[in-house]
This record gives structure tokens, sequence and C-alpha cells, in this order.
């Protein structure tokens, strides 16, 4: 027959003295635990009072504290970007520029609405020579429309 691990015959016979040993062990467990739970309680209640005493920080406190530590430990390249980041908190750019660039598209607009435009940039499309031609051949459609009507 095939050994079955669950068979009655694999299970052990409890005495009083291995019930009594086993009493022992659930006591010294129990025990362990709870002086494992009022060390951690002592500890979180410690470790409260240390952070209660100290300072509040704040991100530039922090990165004060982190330069500091970087200097301790000779890791001057560290400690020079924070110091950078420090400073412009400390003493800001004055000569600082907010800048907004507008990136403008003319493919929607009229030849018209392109030349205004244009003019506001003093710019143009057009040298003066070729206004002067356009200025001429409009004269010339207008008399034109004015003479067939």
């Amino acid at each position: 027959m095939p050994y079955n691990p669950k068979s009655l015959s694999n299970l052990k016979l409890i005495t009083p003295e291995i019930a009594r040993e086993n009493q022992k062990k659930s006591t010294e467990a129990k025990r362990i635990n709870k002086e494992m739970r009022e060390k951690f309680k002592l500890e979180a209640k410690n470790i409260q009072a240390i952070l209660d005493e100290l300072p509040q920080l704040d991100a530039l406190g922090i990165l004060n504290l982190g330069m500091i530590k970087a200097l301790e430990e000779n890791d001057y390249i560290m400690a020079a970007d924070l110091a950078n980041k420090i400073a412009e908190y400390q003493k800001p750019k004055l000569q600082r520029i907010d800048q907004t660039n507008i990136n403008k598209t003319f493919s929607d607009l009229t030849d018209e609405e392109l030349e205004v435009e244009l003019q506001k940039l003093n710019m143009s499309s057009v040298t003066e020579d070729t206004k002067e031609k356009i200025d001429t051949i409009k004269e010339v459609l207008d008399k034109n429309l004015d003479e067939s009507f």
C-alpha cells in the first residue's frame, strides 16, 4: 500500500509529558511576543519624541542639510550642485526675464491680411517699386469699372 502522510498511523501520540512541553513552548512564545510588542512601543515613543524635538524643516532647510552632509563626506560636486539650487532662493537674479514665444502661422490669411501683419512688424512683402505698379493697376481697374457702369 502506498505511503499517505495523512494516514492515522502517521499521527504522533500526545502524552501528558509532550502536552506539558508544548504548553511551556506556547507560554514562552507568548511571553517573547509580548516583550517584543512592548519593546516596539517603547522604541516608537522614543522615535516620536526625537521627531518632536527636531526643528520643522522646509525644502530649503533640507537642501542646506544635504549640502552640509555632502561637504562632510568631501563630495564637493554634490555640495556645489545643492549650493547652486539654494542660491536661487537666497539671492534671486534680478535680471531674470520671463519670456513668452509666440509662433504665428500666416497660411490662413489673405494677401491683404498678411500685408497688414507684415506692416505691424515693420516689414513688407513687396518693394516700393512693386507697390507703385500695383497702385497704378488698381487705379486703371477702378477707372475701367467706373466707365462700364
